[in-house]
């Protein structure tokens, strides 16, 4: 007795992305074709410009394999991305920039935007790797992504984009992201979208993880406006590498916790997350994470006052060791007892976290940060 049609479907689709077994199950049985094609062009990889030109050609002869697509990993010039509305029931776009890519380290004005902004109706998820993308066709890009729930941004360029004369109409371009989620972004030189991106989110924003590592104070006080994001759930933030050496290298993450508000009640965990540095014996500069300066404090009391049911958390990625991970704990700890001894308060809601390196990420290290024997009070 032979097997219902919907039967054959649930086992194909357990192939998942096994293409060669897709292809063999498309040529076994004339009644496998449909299910097995939907899921061969269910995902599509063109990571460099000739397999990118012979993709262009496929779909050119055979149309009807465009709507079959949902998730598209490419790598293309950001003066060809109006390509990409050739996909429209594509829903998950990973996307990079090719090495010739013209708008790349350009300062040309005419470069500043796209030429035509792909619209992209029914993408949810968006990871964006690509530097030849200024902050405006960066906000350009978004336009065209109404339904955008997830969006990810590695922009790696240690510069901040001069807006200049850019920085009205910028400021002015329509961007309304009311499925927007999930933030998550270590793009340093994108760092002026992401006041605009928060506030097109509103309180559909529930996460938010955001690399500041190349980023000055200065320019952060005038991004971390949270105001608009009630609703958000979780946030990370992480600092520089070698901050931690001078006084007030906590700077930047407070400027992170200033643009949290008595509004953030739904706000239950913040993570700061810090590197794993410790100098050797007769190294020259001084110890690090000995003074994170006054403001890093003063927004810690503030926060954990303010929001009872707010945890917040040190974090040290890729710990050398936990010997060293509790050495930076006792630093940090020291440097609040002195100056902010009402945190004992919050001893249970001020934690120290580390993963150990290489590798330790699946295992995760909590204690308090401010030991009760030390509690002054």
């Amino acid at each position: 007795m032979p097997l219902p049609q919907e039967l054959w479907d649930a086992i194909m689709h357990y192939l998942g992305n096994d293409r060669p077994a897709l292809k063999a199950c498309s040529l076994t049985c004339r009644a496998w074709r449909p299910t097995t094609r939907m899921l061969f062009w269910r995902t599509v990889s063109a990571v460099n410009a000739g397999v990118l030109s012979r993709l262009q050609s496929l779909l050119r002869g055979t149309p009807d394999i465009v709507p079959l697509v949902r998730l598209l990993h490419v790598t293309i010039q950001a003066d060809r991305l109006a390509w990409l509305a050739t996909f429209t029931q594509l829903d998950t776009l990973v996307m990079r920039e090719t090495d010739d890519d013209p708008f790349l380290g350009s300062r040309d004005p005419s470069v500043h935007y796209l030429p035509d902004v792909p619209w992209l109706p029914n993408l949810t998820s968006l990871t964006l790797r690509h530097e030849a993308l200024t902050v405006s066709s960066f906000v350009q890009l978004l336009t065209g992504c109404p339904r955008l729930s997830t969006l990810v941004v590695g922009h790696y360029a240690t510069y901040l984009n001069d807006l200049g004369d850019h920085a009205v109409g910028l400021s002015r371009t329509p961007l309304s992201l009311p499925h927007l989620r999930r933030l998550e972004s270590n793009g340093q030189s994108l760092i002026h979208a992401i006041p605009i991106i928060l506030r097109a989110a509103g309180t559909a924003l529930e996460s938010l993880k955001l690399d500041i590592q190349l980023v000055p104070v200065h320019v952060l006080l005038g991004v971390f406006d949270f105001s608009h994001n009630t609703r958000l759930t979780d946030m990370e933030v992480a600092t520089l590498f070698c901050a931690t050496y001078r006084p007030g290298w906590g700077d930047q993450l407070a400027a992170a916790l200033a643009g949290i508000g008595a509004g953030h009640t739904s706000l239950k965990h913040v993570a700061l997350r810090i590197p794993s540095i410790h100098p050797a014996p007769g190294h020259t500069l001084p110890n690090p994470w000995d003074d994170p300066g006054e403001s890093l404090g003063r927004e810690l009391s503030r926060v954990l006052d303010g929001l009872p049911n707010l945890t917040v958390a040190f974090h040290q990625w890729n710990s050398f060791s936990s010997l060293t991970a509790n050495s930076v704990r006792c630093t940090l700890e020291r440097a609040f007892q002195q100056r902010f001894p009402g945190l004992y308060a919050h001893r249970e809601r001020l934690r120290f976290t580390w993963d150990l390196w290489p590798g330790g990420k699946d295992e995760v290290w909590d204690v308090a940060l401010l030991d009760e024997r030390n509690d002054a009070q």
